[in-house]
């Protein structure tokens, strides 16, 4: 046997035992047919009523922030906090449907903006118990977080609020009062907001509560690059989903959250082979994440520091439970490297003796 061979199988042997090291089985993502995107024109964007700033001292924050959204009874899902409510603008844009143009209500938070500047943006997507046709209830639990929408912990950024409609089955439906999924009709939204305001298309990130993080991460499958961070609540990423998970990615998951299984989140954060961090913090509280969320680890605050390529950690005191930042990446990739230089060691010198001897 020539030695060009012996080289050329001591190669494949290579390739083979660093592919049992690090590769593991997984699901192929699935190929959809999505429908074509609703277009949208940023002249027809619309303020039916601008967002206020009521001056609100430290006690009357700290007392926002800790009252619990209130249950709507009649859909089994939440009313929003009309002193949170206040900071955001009543907005509506027009998009093109299948036969007709339809008018989208959604809710827009625009900071105190200085000429030359340019913000970030977060948009934020809601759970089912939010859907209505109000164009208020997506921003329930928001009243969590309200500390962050205030010095010193100003967000100093856009938060964009769509809400999928009360005869919508999901946010991915046609079926309903707009004849466009509304999935689609919020990708229009965020086009027509990053055209019209001063926002960095660098610095774009989201927010899923529950059913809201699966059209977060459809939309990033569906946009590739549209946001530079996101962060899910009490949601189970699926592997179809998993793909989207091409940016840092803080997950919130309870130890007592049936819907969304902690083992599963665990297993999805640690299971996930890119250089990109990956967080996960638990709690307790049920099939309510987002208030720990919200409230106590500042992640709006989070997502509007991200910027594409730039990736700046959760701020000291954050609770992590799995951390896959570059570092903790890197000592993942540690072992199977070893493990693959122990086996070369020890496997190649016996098959090289091997091959000599059927020479």
């Amino acid at each position: 046997m020539t030695k060009k061979m012996n080289q050329t199988l001591r190669v494949l042997l290579g390739l083979a035992l660093f592919a049992s090291a690090t590769l593991s089985p997984s699901s192929r993502a699935r190929s959809e047919r999505t429908p074509a995107p609703a277009r949208a024109e940023s002249e027809t964007l619309r303020t039916i009523t601008p967002g206020t700033f009521p001056d609100y001292d430290a006690a009357t924050l700290d007392r926002i922030a800790r009252t619990k959204s209130a249950i709507d009874a009649s859909k089994n899902g939440y009313f929003a906090n009309p002193e949170l409510a206040k900071l955001f603008s009543s907005c509506e844009l027009e998009v093109d449907a299948s036969d007709r143009r339809a008018t989208i209500p959604f809710r827009l938070y625009v900071p105190k903006l200085q000429a030359g500047k340019r913000y970030p943006l977060i948009v934020v997507w809601h759970g089912q118990g939010e859907s209505d046709d109000d164009n208020s209830s997506q921003l329930a639990h928001l009243q969590y977080g309200i500390e962050s929408f205030y010095r010193p912990r100003a967000l100093d950024a856009f938060v964009l609020a769509p809400q999928c409609p009360r005869d919508a089955k999901d946010w991915f439906s046609s079926e309903n009062r707009f004849g466009v999924a509304p999935l689609e009709y919020s990708l229009a939204l965020i086009r027509a907001v990053i055209e019209s305001y001063p926002i960095d298309p660098d610095r774009v990130s989201a927010l899923g509560i529950c059913s809201g993080a699966g059209a977060m991460l459809n939309a990033q499958l569906r946009s590739p690059g549209l946001f530079c961070a996101m962060a899910s609540c009490s949601y189970f990423v699926g592997d179809y989903e998993a793909t989207a998970l091409t940016v840092p990615y803080w997950s919130f998951g309870n130890v007592d959250d049936r819907s969304a299984p902690i083992e599963q989140l665990r297993r999805t954060i640690r299971s996930i082979r890119r250089r990109v961090p990956r967080l996960l913090t638990e709690s307790r509280g049920g099939h309510d994440s987002w208030t720990n969320a919200l409230r106590n680890e500042q992640v709006l605050a989070w997502l509007a520091r991200q910027r594409r390529g730039d990736y700046l950690a959760p701020p000291p005191g954050a609770r992590i439970s799995v951390d896959r930042s570059f570092r903790a990446c890197a000592a993942y990739y540690a072992v199977p490297l070893l493990l693959l230089a122990a086996l070369f060691g020890l496997v190649e010198p016996r098959v090289r003796r091997a091959l000599r001897a059927c020479d």
